[in-house]
């Protein structure tokens, strides 16, 4: 290899290391001048809040020209968020320089074109040297330390910003103490000119560090910072959660008629066939009777006359003995239930036998008064409870 060649060689080297060096430099640099934003955007991702006024935003030129529009309005509210849960976590109620607040509009315009909005809103509506700290921002505040020193460890917004602030009554009670504490950092301040800074404080304190559910909480975010949620999410959500509860409601209820149902067959296949068993008894037999010695008596359908040794006439009735395995002696005997004689009928032909022509029983009796049908109920009672128990031994098995 000539000296030319060598030469070129050597140029070649030397202009690849340079270009190859160059961008690394550079990248470095720039790495070195810009700060990592300490703030989460990630919520902008996750928390229904309502963009409709950013898809279509135009701007009218600085940021500051720019931050009365509804969506500058909406982004500076939603910024608010990552602020609070920024003092919650460091205690600086802003940021500590131009660099780091920079690096954090970039990030949040990061989340914002994640969600296909323009990728010039958050430069169009923030000036970073907005989110930076100093000692003349509000009475000298930077910090909670500063915040204690000046208004005490207990303020207006302790006693009425702690609670749910989604409910009407809780919210209203935690914007009048944020007023209050918002004069007295005036005052303390001196410069009405800073009462808008001083609203900024007061808020970001009350939801970062008042309010037990957090910045990112419905209740914080609509009532505190003034973030758009989507009314249809909330909606939606009751509605789930009704339709999801009643489905329940159903199915438990479905369920628990199944239960009942089927205990209610099981004991029917169970027991109801037993009950049934022991009220007829096997062939007619009454179970009760099985297990002793005497069999079912029942007395026939017929009625005979009989004539007594003195001539009078009474009524017999012969008993017929149930077909079961008893005591042989006791079957050799013939029973009979001997009744008074009535030549006028029975009862049941004075209480429902037609009476003929509208005013007898076909017997040419009247009919009977209700006093006398309450005085032979009454008879008859008393005549049952002496079959039961009055009479030794019963020949009438009484059955509850």
């Amino acid at each position: 290899m000539d000296n030319g060649s060598n030469f070129r060689w050597v140029l070649s080297l030397l202009t690849t290391l340079c270009l190859l060096s160059l961008p690394a430099t550079t990248a470095l640099s720039q790495s070195s001048n810009v700060s990592s934003c300490p703030m989460d955007f990630n919520f902008v991702l996750r928390i229904p809040w309502n963009s409709s006024n950013c898809h279509n935003f135009i701007s009218q030129g600085s940021p500051s020209d720019n931050s009365k529009t509804p969506c500058c309005t909406t982004l500076l509210s939603l910024f608010a968020v990552a602020l609070a849960q920024h003092l919650k976590e460091t205690s600086l109620f802003r940021l500590p320089d131009v660099s780091t607040s920079q690096s954090c509009i970039l990030d949040f315009q990061s989340k914002l074109t994640s969600l296909l909005l323009p990728n010039n809103l958050a430069s169009s509506c923030f000036n970073p040297q907005r989110f930076v700290i100093g000692p003349n921002i509000c009475a000298g505040v930077q910090n909670i330390s500063d915040w204690v020193a000046k208004l005490g460890r207990s303020t207006a917004l302790d006693g009425n910003c702690r609670a749910d602030l989604s409910v009407l009554t809780a919210c209203d009670a935690c914007v009048k103490a944020g007023f209050q504490v918002q004069s007295k950092l005036i005052q303390i301040d001196g410069n009405e000119s800073h009462s808008k800074d001083c609203f900024y404080f007061t808020i970001l304190y009350a939801a970062g560090v008042v309010n037990e559910a957090g910045p990112e909480s419905n209740g914080a975010m609509s009532c505190v910072l003034a973030v758009p949620l989507d009314s249809h999410v909330g909606s939606a959500s009751k509605s789930h959660s009704a339709l999801v509860f009643g489905l329940t409601g159903v199915g438990v209820a479905v369920l628990v008629m199944s239960c009942l149902l089927g205990l209610y067959f099981w004991w029917e296949r169970k027991w109801g066939t037993k009950s049934k068993r022991s009220d007829s008894g096997f062939f007619g037999v009454d179970l009760e009777d099985l297990g002793g010695s005497r069999p079912r008596v029942r007395p026939n359908t017929g009625l005979n006359l009989g004539t007594l040794a003195d001539g009078s006439n009474v009524a017999v009735k012969k008993i017929i003995e149930s077909d079961i395995q008893v005591d042989a002696d006791f079957l050799a005997s013939q029973r009979y239930l001997v009744y008074d004689y009535m030549p006028n009928g029975n009862l049941d032909d004075h209480l429902f036998s037609k009476w003929e022509n509208g005013n007898g029983n076909g017997m040419g009796k009247k009919p009977l008064t209700w006093p006398q049908r309450k005085s032979i109920i009454l008879d008859v009672a008393k005549g049952l409870a002496y079959l039961h128990y009055g009479v030794k031994p019963r020949d009438i098995s009484s059955r509850y």
